[in-house]
């Protein structure tokens, strides 16, 4: 009997780190990049009973028919633009009692402090970002024949500790001890300006790499000890494989969408590298690089549709701005 080898491997999270990044860097209006649009469209009912708090609308058909289903109710696109797409991670609060164990984590926890009464350590700074490196020997482990924490996490067990986070952590250090059996990894600091307009009761965002090469200081990452002090890698350290496009859909774009007594719309979609529409057959392909176009102002079922949402109906007014956020994960 021929002899079996063994053996266990995983693609690391950073490969799907290095895929958003991959994502990311190819936006643009350069012919070579892709530019990325956000469209609204279907004025229809689903039904009578469409605006019901149970009402569910019909999943979109990832096939050729679902593609046109879009592009033939579609009102309109804008632009993502580049400044309005966000690495992200879920929000944890230190102390959030919204949340069942608000003070009990695991190894590896992403831990945010200073972001409210309950957790503020330094009021002249924004919210200030952590990892837990260690947490209590004291515990529980997955694998229930084990009763140590080092022997669990060995195997691959998770770790689950009993005793809760007394206060906390504090600094800017490496490795920060509360005296409590957790040990805190300090990351980076949410500057105040970043928490207002791009974080939420559920995200919390994560500077690029270029963000953190212009501007280290704003966001708290100067004196962070880096292992190659050149490289700004927070993104592949956090292992952020989630990322954010928003868009505004501001009723000026499509004000015949906007007039008293407007059906709103229910379908949204992302699409790559529209094209507009050409003005004979044989003319060339011009990629879409505008702010903004009408269903008309394109060539239909052009670009690359990644992305379709079915949903409850939003009815518009005049002078409403929408602002479409949409999490991709890598």
């Amino acid at each position: 009997m021929a002899q079996q080898n063994i053996y266990r491997a995983v693609v690391t999270g950073k490969f799907r780190t290095e895929n958003m990044m991959n994502f990311r860097e190819m936006i643009g209006d350069a012919s070579d990049h892709n530019s990325i649009y956000m469209s609204i469209g279907r004025t229809e009912q689903w039904a009578d009973n469409e605006s019901d708090p149970e009402f569910a609308p019909p999943y979109p058909n990832d096939d050729t028919d679902g593609i046109v289903d879009m592009w033939t109710h579609m009102i309109g696109m804008t632009k993502v633009p580049g400044e309005m797409i966000d690495a992200i991670v879920p929000r944890k609060d230190w102390g959030d009692t919204r949340y069942p164990n608000p003070k009990i984590f695991y190894v590896n926890d992403i831990v945010v402090v200073n972001s409210a009464p309950y957790n503020r350590t330094d009021y002249g700074k924004g919210w200030m970002v952590y990892r837990v490196a260690d947490v209590p020997d004291i515990g529980s482990c997955s694998i229930s024949s084990i009763t140590g924490k080092v022997e669990c996490v060995r195997i691959g067990g998770v770790w689950t500790p009993t005793h809760e986070s007394i206060e906390p952590p504090r600094g800017e250090a490496n490795g920060i001890d509360m005296g409590d059996g957790y040990i805190w990894e300090y990351l980076y600091t949410i500057p105040p300006d970043v928490v207002i307009n791009r974080c939420t009761n559920e995200h919390i965002v994560v500077p690029f790499p270029n963000e953190l090469e212009e501007d280290p200081v704003r966001w708290g990452y100067d004196n962070v000890i880096k292992w190659y002090p050149d490289m700004y890698d927070l993104v592949y350290r956090m292992k952020v494989h989630s990322m954010r496009f928003r868009a505004y859909m501001d009723s000026l774009f499509f004000p015949q969408a906007s007039l008293p007594g407007n059906r709103g719309f229910r379908q949204v979609s992302v699409i790559v590298n529209p094209l507009l529409k050409k003005a004979q057959p044989s003319d060339p392909e011009v990629k879409a690089t505008g702010q903004y176009y009408t269903r008309n102002q394109l060539e239909l079922d052009s670009g690359q549709m990644i992305y379709m949402e079915n949903r409850q109906p939003i009815i518009r007014s005049p002078d409403q701005t929408e602002e479409v956020s949409i999490i991709f994960e890598f």
